[in-house]
């Protein structure tokens, strides 16, 4: 979804501009589209059973500490934006938060987790309010839901990578993110899941909390200070402080990244391709060097 976010900045239809005010009159031009968004879904019982039952496991099976809690905005809104390495992020994200900030918590997600992936699909729906939101739509149909609910005093989670990583690493982070937070005034709280992938990549079709016989795995959230747009010039320079501070703690990283099970037969089958790619490469240059050859013998 943060790839579709980050059209947006080249949309002649949403330019950037400096003032609220500009801001404030482009939303209520559009309030006949507005209200034809879709909504958070509902977190009913189902899904407020499901956030303290998936806490408790991870809380469980899992050495889950939470850091900087202090760090975050006293009142609603603002956007929460952590690293992108499990399919439950969502739910780590939001473990730090009060019970009043919870209640106000809500995601974009992809329509056809609720449609097409069975029962969990329509639970994580319900632990994080997802907005369903149609993935070959429109980009601007995307910042309108983030703003409405920011206008509405939600927190919203948002992934600036865009997708969960596959390698490991930190991904590009994408402007879509300070974007919105620029649009819709509200500071940006950076947040960095240490550990995730080791536990729960998506390589994996059930988690890995335990390091050997029982032991188990360390796992940390971090709130950073929250990101504010009006220290900034620009939502590009936002972003800029948004990617430092993940770059940051992915670059001291207290968890160690090890590559074992299903993540260390998807680092082996990489290793693999880019190895048959680069003798492709190598294969082609000698060809074209053995023909220019042949032209200058000629």
């Amino acid at each position: 979804m943060a790839d579709e976010l980050e059209t947006m900045q080249n949309d002649n239809n949403v330019t950037e501009t400096k003032t609220k005010q500009d801001s404030e009159i482009k939303i209520q031009t559009t309030n006949a589209e507005i209200d034809a968004l879709p909504e958070p879904t509902e977190r009913n019982w189902a899904g407020k059973f499901g956030y303290h039952l998936g806490s408790l496991l991870i809380k469980s099976i899992t050495k889950f500490e939470v850091r900087g809690a202090e760090n975050l905005p006293k009142d609603a809104p603002y956007i929460i934006a952590p690293n992108h390495e499990t399919y439950v992020d969502g739910l780590i994200a939001a473990m730090g938060l009060p019970k009043d900030h919870f209640d106000k918590f809500c995601s974009l997600a992809a329509k056809e987790l609720g449609e097409s992936r069975g029962w969990f699909g329509k639970l994580i729906m319900r632990v994080g309010r997802g907005i369903p939101i149609d993935r070959g739509g429109s980009a601007r149909q995307s910042l309108m839901v983030c703003i409405k609910e920011l206008k509405n005093d939600n927190i919203l989670l948002i992934h600036p990578e865009g997708t969960r990583t596959a390698d490991g690493k930190l991904g590009i982070i994408k402007g879509g993110t300070s974007f919105i937070a620029s649009k819709a005034d509200v500071p940006i709280v950076p947040a960095f899941i240490d550990g995730g992938y080791e536990i729960f990549s998506r390589h994996m079709k059930w988690p890995r909390p335990f390091k050997g016989f029982m032991k188990r795995k360390r796992l940390i959230l971090t709130y950073g200070k929250p990101i504010y747009p009006s220290d900034y010039a620009n939502s590009k320079e936002m972003n800029q402080a948004l990617s430092d501070w993940l770059h940051y703690m992915y670059n001291n990283k207290e968890i160690p990244r090890e590559y074992e099970h299903e993540n260390l037969e998807y680092m082996q089958k990489l290793a693999a391709r880019q190895k048959r790619r680069e003798q492709r490469r190598t294969a082609a240059d000698s060809e074209m060097g053995n023909a220019e050859d042949q032209r200058t013998s000629l």
